[in-house]
């Protein structure tokens, strides 16, 4: 947050809607236009903890599951880090 500014705030909104550009004149010419993710932008320690993605797999990661073969995994690991909804 400390290198982020107004200015740098201003410039991900312009690469943003470029992006967005790039997109519409793909789909004029009847392509399919390819997903293009926003500029990243910082995030702050309580929009980590508010995150539900987050503290689904802080759970996740705490439930272990007993294997047939005696051993025990979390069922992070079993999930092979997805997400399981």
């Amino acid at each position: 947050m400390r290198d982020w500014s107004p200015l740098m705030e201003a410039m991900a909104v312009q690469i943003d809607r470029l992006g967005d550009l790039v997109q519409a004149v793909i789909a004029v010419q009847g392509g399919k236009p390819p997903q293009i993710k926003p500029f990243p932008r910082p995030k702050t320690a309580s929009d980590k903890l508010a995150d539900p993605r987050r503290q689904h797999r802080k759970i996740l990661s705490k439930v272990m599951i007993g294997q047939p073969d005696g051993s025990v995994r979390s069922a992070a690991e079993l999930s092979g880090g997805r997400v399981l909804h």
